[in-house]
């Protein structure tokens, strides 16, 4: 009977035991059911995170090589003469970057740059740290790689102005006329009438851009004596002012210019003799710096169709002070440059041959 009851006792607590289990693991079930969706979030994000590390691009580098094109002339009022430069750059995110670079120092590398499109600019500049010339190119840049880019700084090209004014008789009307070499010859390039000012000077400008020029003067009236042409040279980055005198043509006439172009080819004028009787010839000859070169030769103002060459033979009836001129070209470079010089004719009997 004892028995018979503990082992009823036994069986109700196995039972007991049983049906508590299985609760437990109804409510573990339940548990894991609503961990799992979790579970599966977080190894998507952990997965989507790893492929995103995975795929993320490295970074790259350049290497920039600078050619200095930039002239070694000096113009008015600015130094061509590099003393330094600027190296700049502007990629993807806006990355960008600038340092400073000596006159010796004409490679720069440069490392981690993002991956993509970047806009390299190199820029030369002066004593006074003025720009005076830049490239700019557009590179890519590839991940774990170095890009290589050679920039070359040239003058920079653009316009500038040459004021002119002119002293002459009234009641005219004055043109200034500029020209330059096209097609291996100089040919007419801007004219402009002159404009008359309330101190009774005649006064222009001209906007041109960097090269070789001449000045030449025309009137509507036969009776002024105006300037002989001349040359000279536009350097972006100064203004250059030319002061004329043009009289009655029974006067003379004398020619300033405020500002010297340095760097510029030299033109020469020898006349043997500097003196000479009415009548008797002198020898007029040109010496020009480098180049090969035409001469046009202007006698007291007026054109010397007969002679192209280095030299020219004049004679005079009248005597005084009297003025030759030459300008030389290059057909090939384009420098146009000018000289005059003076020579007194004594009275003599004799007339002039030219």
């Amino acid at each position: 009977m004892i028995l018979l009851q503990n082992s009823d006792f036994f069986l109700s607590r196995f039972v007991d035991s049983e049906n508590h289990h299985d609760y437990n693991g109804h409510i573990r079930g339940k548990i894991v059911k609503k961990l799992i969706p979790v579970l599966c979030i977080i190894l998507i994000l952990f997965t989507a995170i790893s492929c995103n590390s995975d795929n993320a691009p490295s970074v790259g580098g350049i290497r920039i090589s600078i050619n200095d094109g930039i002239s070694r002339g000096i113009g008015p009022g600015i130094s061509l003469e590099t003393t330094g430069y600027i190296v700049s750059g502007y990629g993807p995110k806006e990355q960008e970057f600038f340092t400073r670079l000596t006159l010796s120092e004409t490679t720069y590398s440069k490392t981690d740059l993002l991956p993509g499109e970047w806009i390299i600019k190199a820029a030369a500049v002066n004593e006074d740290d003025t720009i005076i010339g830049e490239d700019t190119k557009t590179i890519t840049v590839l991940p774990g790689q170095t890009t290589e880019v050679s920039l070359t700084v040239t003058e920079n090209q653009a316009e500038d102005v040459i004021n002119i004014t002119l002293t002459a008789p009234l009641g005219n009307n004055y043109y200034a006329v500029i020209s330059k070499v096209s097609d291996g010859s100089l040919k007419e390039y801007e004219t402009k009438q002159m404009e008359l000012l309330e101190d009774g000077t005649y006064s222009t400008f001209f906007r041109l851009m960097n090269g070789y020029y001449t000045l030449s003067f025309t009137c509507d009236s036969n009776a002024v004596q105006l300037p002989a042409p001349e040359a000279f040279r536009m350097v972006y980055g100064g203004t250059l002012n030319a002061t004329f005198t043009a009289e009655a043509k029974e006067g003379g006439f004398s020619v300033t210019i405020d500002d010297k172009i340095q760097d510029t080819p030299v033109l020469t004028l020898t006349a043997t003799p500097t003196s000479a009787a009415a009548g008797e010839n002198i020898i007029i000859t040109s010496s020009a710096d480098g180049g090969s070169y035409s001469y046009n030769w202007y006698v007291d103002s007026t054109p010397r169709s007969d002679s192209s060459s280095d030299n020219i033979t004049v004679s005079f009836t009248e005597p005084g002070s009297h003025e030759i001129s030459c300008i030389a070209m290059d057909p090939v470079t384009g420098i146009i440059i000018s000289a005059k010089t003076t020579v007194t004719v004594t009275e003599s009997e004799g007339g002039m041959t030219e």
